[in-house]
Parts: C-alpha cells; sequence; structure tokens
C-alpha cells in the first residue's frame, strides 16, 4: 500500500505529477496515511494533506516549473476531543482566504479544529501539535461505530504506520479483489522443506 497524492496542472501546461507521501516523509512518525483531502494556500506554494489514518496533516512546498517540485516542510498533529474514539481521523481540509487558517474536519469524533497558519515553525521537518478541536454538537453515530471507524483506519497499529484496513476498503467497503491471506512461515530462518506447508491456508477469498 502506498499513500500518494496527485497534482494536476488544470492548464494543461505540465503534465500530472504523482507525490508518494511515503517517501517523502522523514520518518515512520511523520507518515501521512490515507490521505483524504488537499487544500492549497491562495499563491499555491504550500499544500496541506489530511492523513485520515495517522491524524497527520502533511505540509508541503510546492514549487512551479517546467516540473513541478514537492518537498516535506513538515507535519501538523490533530487530537480527539475524548478517549472513545482514541482517534480524530481529519478528514477534509480548507484554508481560508487570507491564507492565514487552516480548518480541519475530524470525521471519527465529528469535531473541527482553526490551525494558525502565522504559527506554523518556519525549520525544516517541523512538528507542530494543532490546538484542541471544537466538537460539532450532537452526533448520533453509536459510540461503537466510533471505536471501530477508529479500530479500522487507525495506520499506526501498522510497524510503518501507513497501512490500515481502511487502506484498501475505504469506510470498511469492498474493494472487489481476489486475496489470498494465507499464513505462510518466515522464509527467514525457516528450512526449506518446510516453507511449503501453509500455517493457515485459506485459499483466493473475494469476501473482503
Amino acid at each position: 500500500v502506498r499513500n500518494r497524492v496527485a497534482l494536476v496542472d488544470t492548464t494543461g501546461q505540465r503534465p500530472p505529477r504523482i507525490v508518494d507521501l511515503d517517501a517523502l516523509a522523514p520518518n515512520a512518525d511523520s507518515t501521512c496515511a490515507q490521505p483524504t483531502s488537499v487544500a492549497f494556500r491562495r499563491d499555491g506554494t504550500r499544500a496541506f494533506v489530511t492523513g485520515y489514518g495517522t491524524d497527520r496533516i502533511a505540509v508541503l512546498d510546492v514549487a512551479n516549473g517546467p516540473v513541478t517540485q514537492v518537498t516535506w516542510a513538515g507535519y501538523i498533529e490533530v487530537a480527539a476531543t475524548t478517549n472513545n474514539p482514541p482517534t480524530a481521523g481529519p478528514r477534509d481540509a480548507l484554508v481560508n482566504d487570507a491564507g492565514t487558517a487552516l480548518y480541519i474536519h475530524h470525521r471519527i469524533d465529528n469535531a473541527v479544529v482553526r490551525i494558525d497558519l502565522t504559527a506554523l515553525p518556519t525549520t525544516a521537518n517541523f512538528a507542530y501539535t494543532a490546538p484542541p478541536a471544537t466538537s460539532l454538537g450532537f452526533d448520533p453515530t453509536a459510540r461503537q461505530i466510533k471505536r471501530g471507524r477508529s479500530h479500522a483506519n487507525n495506520a499506526r497499529f501498522s510497524a510503518s504506520q501507513t497501512s490500515s484496513c481502511d487502506s484498501c476498503h475505504v469506510d470498511a467497503h469492498t474493494d472487489g479483489l481476489v486475496w489470498d491471506l494465507s499464513d505462510y512461515a518466515d522464509p527467514e530462518g525457516t528450512p526449506n522443506p518446510m516453507l511449503g506447508f501453509g500455517l493457515d491456508v485459506k485459499g483466493p477469498l473475494v469476501t473482503q
């Protein structure tokens, strides 16, 4: 699973540019998994990408030219308003017309946070913690469903912090692909004659 976004020049003067967020992130603790929205500053030189699976907003600097150059500026950490569900699930982003504030909608805990962009650090690979979010009020979604969403989309459960169940099953939908989820012995340190025997052979499944 790779977490990528595409930059498209609407004038048609430059070809689309695919940006691999996993490759840009300096380490696993900075990843932006399951990007769901991108908001640009008015001049187009800075982009903010919501990481639904890691509760982080990737901050990217964009330099226009014959080939659009994208560099990692840092990330913004957002937090849930409660411990249950334990994740916020940043889903949507909006920059105000003045370019001074970034608004992030939390889908899982139904909240919104305003981030002062003038307060962001200017150092390279910065890490910034957003202020507490404000609840949007009554949400009829059951707590068990919210917690289930949190577990399904939390990419921090993976060693690389880049993938989760929702990476393939967005919003818990099926992906329509045939998967073989059988479990085999780790090739490293396992004698060759034992590699052909599965520990849990399920065979191809289309139930995912």
